[in-house]
């Protein structure tokens, strides 16, 4: 290693850090000091000048061995949070009463270290007297145990004080509620009494005494209000405001809440929370028990009992030893869980995005099947995110709900006001300030908690680097930049196999990958979708991003040879599917079709598996599944293979419709083959077959737009629904019709693309739509609209290739905004058309070269070469393609364009323009015999130009309108 100097070069540090994988890797289970120091020495040997997020990174790392260093003399349940046993030195007096029952509650706990009839939780066995946790994520015990002696609230008096007793709306861990009536004022109040009187330990009393000194000071219409304090035979008491409604709790009955009301509701607590705060005053022990909805549906909130005041900066309840946890734990910030004695503002900004959270799903972050599971979860484990669990759900919104449960509270929303204002923005459909957390800390966060599996670790560990590597080369100089990240890839090169045995594939041995195969499958899976997201941008990762993807493979290769259950083998085809789309993104179909295939066998298996408990879930994974291999064949093949797989998504896809509580859901997805669908009969030329898809494709759309006017996917679909119309319009001849349908797919998304939070994703299709529109512009003969929306694509484009020369999709959209700015400007008579025609060839070339088997890139290249009268190789194109689609109506239209292309050079013989003319018109004639229907286009076609005055030409467009093909299939599945 060199780490005796301070100037190492880039491709030093790359071998010095993996050289530190690897010895990390294998020092991290045996000998976590010496993996610790091997970490501090990489440290020292990085410069201040080079790559920032290197540093930061391996901090990480050198964090978490710490951490762990730390941890690994205490053997306990969750950590730090537990207190040792008592020894034999210890002067406690307590212990355990014998055969004592511990009476169930509803209030909040007291765990790790709990007082309980003299005893505290020092196990999981002791974790028993927690009992499970009911439905309102509260654990069934009190916090503090009532003695036989005191009242125990069982006879309801007919008066207490001034109030008439008239019932008991609830009872807890420190008294009783009831409903009375203030005698002077006859108003309706909520009485709260203590029940324990004389006997009550300190700590009850004084937790009593602040929540009625806390609410005293919370003058707020969205928190209860207090009336009155007093005393009646011994026991305490306080007048509260009372709320005739039903808490948050019953209001969601454990089902997701619409997410515009749960927004709405968050809003407004969280504006009072910012009011309590800043009056100094902690709740900790927010939850959806402890808001009280008024008639109206606003939300008021109460049970200040575990309240803090923050100028003090001390617990109320001050006699309770350091170390205990008191909350809830469903709704309890990580600090409180660990038992940290600096609980404030964040803890409850953490309760709020836990009830967020809950509104949206239908269910608490973390739910374990006891009290210890739920903190071990919280310790342990990232929530699941919201749209995992409610697919449709809005972006915006689980971002707001997931950066307040970020375990680090400095990255919580450093005030209740911040929440509050943030889901203001998403309610007024402005652009939010929270950024979702990427993929890449997604991936760290993960590993740091699974340490076990160094070698899943030392995966990401591996692919951070490198793609950090890549990324230094990026803001260097041009020409350095160049050669350095040339020099980058040849090394890499080198190193593969070194870095795959050392990483991506090593799985140490079968027992072991057995018990860890689900947490192994999850380093492949979001490896592969990071790569495939984040590095998508990242200069020269394409050859880096094809590699990864084919070791991920190989890794789920050797997996899915262990037995596992149905669960980890359905992980194990999304791993396989999520390959697919990498390798779909990089331009390797056939590859992606592999991956798809497999992925496609398993899900079929598992259904098969439960043939009578076949349901929508089981449909929609095949409708998934169905549609990848359609996306596959569209690049492999082309439409007609395409369009069967689209066939049988849409309609298993129409199975789950009656089958699912979330129609609008399965609408959806339905829409997205119907799409599909129209986009493979329009390449066919089915114009009829198309409209029809489309028209349902649409009705679908339009539902789920009118129910969610805001969602961002929803305007999304229904942009590319537009242009698909577009298309469609193209393809029966309404030239105007097109232009206008496309003009207003541009004006939807426009929006979007301008808001902080888009994506260059977002951006490179904005371009796309603008090229489809200059395309229909093209078509109707406004050339000069034409140019300036393909240099405005082009420009986007352009911005996006400056950062990632090798992305495939946007060297394929930006040749073909060239080729279609080369016909406009050929026919203005601008010296430019040829430089144009020009870059299309180079970038089409290029793209070719980068993914040798897709079918679908040869085609357009096919048709540059032709417009540019570079026959010979065009024409060893044509003759290649119409070999192995000889029956697909789409292919051999886009051939009979390349011939037809050919027959107008200008530099070619009269004979080669006469034969190429001829093969044009046959190879039409076939199109149309398979099912091409576009005649309306191809009397309009730019590319079909040098027929049109053919007698042939005019006689078979003449021909096959009058005589239509009789054999079509019915367009709908």
């Amino acid at each position: 290693m060199t780490s005796d100097t301070d100037d190492v070069d880039d491709r030093d540090l790359l071998e010095l850090l993996t050289e530190y994988t690897s010895k990390w890797s294998e020092l991290l289970d045996a000998d976590k000091p010496s993996a610790a120091k091997v970490t501090k020495s990489v440290l020292k040997s990085v410069t201040a000048e080079q790559n920032s997020a290197i540093r930061v990174a391996l901090s990480k790392i050198d964090e978490e061995l710490n951490v762990q260093h730390a941890n690994a003399a205490e053997q306990t349940v969750i950590g730090a949070v537990a207190q040792p046993r008592p020894t034999d030195n210890d002067n406690s007096d307590t212990e355990a009463i014998p055969g004592k029952q511990r009476p169930p509650v509803e209030e909040s706990v007291d765990v790790g270290a709990t007082l309980i009839g003299g005893t505290e939780i020092q196990s999981e066995d002791d974790a028993t007297f927690l009992g499970p946790i009911n439905d309102a994520g509260e654990s069934a015990l009190h916090d503090t145990w009532i003695t036989p002696a005191a009242h125990d609230g069982t006879e309801i008096p007919a008066a207490v004080g001034n109030y008439d007793i008239h019932s008991v709306l609830g009872r807890g861990g420190m008294g009783i509620v009831y409903r009375a009536r203030q005698k002077g004022l006859k108003r309706d109040v909520a009485l709260k009494m203590i029940l324990s009187g004389g006997h009550a330990n300190p700590e009850l009393l004084s937790r009593f005494r602040a929540e009625a000194e806390a609410v005293a000071k919370l003058q707020h219409p969205n928190i209860v209000q207090i009336f009155d304090i007093g005393e009646q035979d011994g026991l305490p008491y306080f007048s509260l405001e009372f709320v005739e409604g039903q808490t948050l709790d019953e209001f969601r009955k454990g089902e997701p809440v619409d997410e515009k009301e749960a927004a709405r509701l968050m809003e407004i607590i969280a504006r009072a929370m910012h009011f309590a705060h800043n009056a100094g005053i902690v709740h900790r022990d927010l939850k959806p028990a402890n808001i009280l909805l008024t008639k109206d549906g606003d939300p008021k909130i109460t049970d200040f009992g575990l309240v803090k005041r923050i100028e003090a900066d001390e617990d109320i309840q001050s006699q309770t030893q350091a170390g205990s946890i008191m909350g809830t734990p469903h709704y309890m910030a990580p600090e409180q869980a660990w038992g940290h004695t600096d609980v404030a503002q964040p803890a409850d900004v953490w309760a709020m995005g836990a009830m967020l959270y809950a509104l949206l799903t239908g269910r608490p972050p973390f739910a374990g099947s006891s009290t210890m599971d739920t903190l071990t979860m919280l310790k342990d484990k990232e929530p699941v995110t919201p749209k995992e669990l409610v697919p449709k759900l809005g972006t915006d919104l689980e971002t707001i709900c997931l950066k307040c449960l970020q375990k680090d509270k400095q990255k919580r929303y450093g005030t209740a006001e911040e929440l509050a204002d943030d889901l203001q923005r998403y309610l007024g459909g402005l652009p939010i300030l929270a950024r979702p957390i990427s993929r890449t800390e997604r991936l760290w966060r993960w590993c740091k908690r699974n340490p076990v599996i160094a070698t899943s670790l030392a995966t990401v560990a591996t692919v951070l680097i490198a793609a950090t590597a890549f990324s230094t080369a990026a803001a260097k100089s041009e020409a350095i930049a160049r050669k350095d990240a040339e020099e980058k890839r040849i090394y890499a090169e080198e190193k593969e196999k070194e870095a795959n045995d050392n990483a991506l594939l090593a799985v140490a041995n079968e027992k072991k990958a057995l018990q860890q195969r689900t947490v192994a499958l999850g380093a492949f899976n979001t490896a592969v979708e990071w790569a495939g997201t984040d590095l998508k941008n990242v200069p020269g990762t394409q050859p880096f991003k094809k590699r990864l993807f084919g070791a991920a493979v190989e890794g789920l290769n050797r997996l899915s040879e262990i037995a596992g259950d149905d669960r980890r083998d359905l992980a194990i085809a999304r791993g396989y599917a999520k390959a697919g789309d990498g390798f779909l993104e990089v331009g390797q179909a056939k590859d992606a079709k592999s991956q798809y295939e497999v992925s496609h066998e398993i899900i079929e298996r598992l259904a098969k598996n439960e043939p009578d408990t076949a349901d929508q879930i089981h449909f929609l994974r095949l409708g998934r599944s169905f549609r990848n291999l359609g996306r596959a064949e569209m690049s492999l093949s082309g439409p007609k293979e395409a369009l069967e797989w689209h066939k049988k998504a849409a309609a298993v896809r129409e199975k789950a419709l009656p089958l699912h509580d979330d129609p609008l859901f399965v609408k959806r997805e339905i829409a997205e083959s119907l799409a599909d669908l129209g986009r493979a009969y329009l390449e066919l030329g089915n114009a009829a077959d198309a409209e029809t898809v489309l028209a349902k494709c649409a009705e679908y759309r339009q539902q789920q737009l009118k129910v969610t006017p805001d969602d961002t996917n929803a305007i999304k679909d229904n942009a590319g629904l537009l242009r698909q119309l577009g298309h469609l319009q193209l393809g029966l001849g309404r030239v105007d019709q097109a232009i206008c349908s496309h003009e207003s797919a541009v004006t939807m998304l426009e929006p979007l693309t301008q808001r902080e939070s888009a994506s260059s994703i977002d951006k490179m299709n904005l371009a796309l739509f603008r090229s489809d529109l200059a395309d229909a512009q093209l078509i109707g003969d406004q050339n000069e609209n034409a140019i300036g929306n393909y240099l405005l694509a082009a420009e986007a484009i352009r911005g996006v290739l400056e950062k990632n020369p090798k992305y495939i999709t946007g060297k394929k959209f930006l040749a073909g905004a060239m080729y279609g700015m080369s016909v406009a400007e050929t026919r203005l008579n601008k010296p430019t058309a040829t430089e144009r025609l020009n870059e299309c060839i180079t970038l089409r070339r290029e793209i070719c070269e980068e993914a040798p088997s897709n079918k679908e890139f040869q085609r357009a290249l096919m048709q540059a070469l032709a417009r540019a009268g570079e026959s010979k190789e065009a024409l060893s194109i044509a003759e290649a393609q119409l070999q192995e689609f000889p029956d697909d109506g789409g292919v051999l239209y886009q051939v009979a364009c390349a011939f037809a292309l050919l027959a107008g050079a200008d530099d070619a013989s009269e004979e080669a323009r006469s034969e190429n003319g001829d093969r044009a018109i046959a190879t039409l004639q076939s199109a149309i015999d398979n099912g091409h229907e576009g005649l309306a286009l191809m009397a309009i076609d730019p590319d079909l130009a040098s027929l049109r005055d053919r007698k042939d030409f005019k006689s078979l467009l003449a021909g096959a309108d009058a005589d239509p093909a009789d054999d079509v299939d019915d367009p709908m599945p």
